[in-house]
């Protein structure tokens, strides 16, 4: 299942950090109606890894997977907006604090050459999870090219086996 986010694709609505983590884990529920956990997976790609990585850390999928993910969203603000106040960032997406809360196998895919959220976001997740994890790298890949590497097919098998 995919999720349309407020305000993206054909949902409507301001997207409120507190209203996705709601309505995403509205949507779990809602599977956990038909599938068992051990048959559900969270995939998050981009700022969207901010929502998989909360819905993750309440939750007991087989596992987690996040694409070009973000460390948090003061991080990747700074980047972009080094003289903006922190206090005025309206996203949180903890991604360094709920990522500590997930149990499960978590699996990280970064370009090297990530122009939006750099590679190191990635690097500085995986030293923080506590359970099983892995980092795919994509020599040469940036923010929304990882699906024209070759490796990339052969991670997402290697994944989902």
């Amino acid at each position: 299942m995919i999720i349309d986010y407020s305000e993206f694709g054909k949902s409507e609505g301001a997207p409120i950090e507190k209203k996705l983590y709601k309505d995403t884990q509205y949507i779990y529920d809602e599977m956990k109606k038909t599938y068992s956990e051990d048959k559900i997976i969270i995939y998050g790609r981009s700022v969207g890894t901010g929502v998989a990585v909360y819905l993750a850390s309440k939750n007991n999928p087989k596992f987690l997977v996040l694409e070009t993910p973000l460390y948090n969203m003061k991080a990747l603000a700074k980047r972009f907006f080094p003289f903006v106040p922190a206090f005025l960032i309206r996203y949180k997406f903890d991604n360094n604090t709920n990522i500590q809360n997930v149990s499960y196998p978590v699996y990280l895919i970064h370009g090297d050459r990530d122009e939006i959220i750099p590679y190191e976001h990635s690097v500085r997740l995986k030293e923080i999870i506590k359970s099983e994890n892995r980092l795919y790298t994509i020599r040469g890949g940036g923010h929304n090219d990882l699906s024209d590497f070759e490796v990339y097919d052969s991670i997402l098998k290697e994944i989902f086996g």
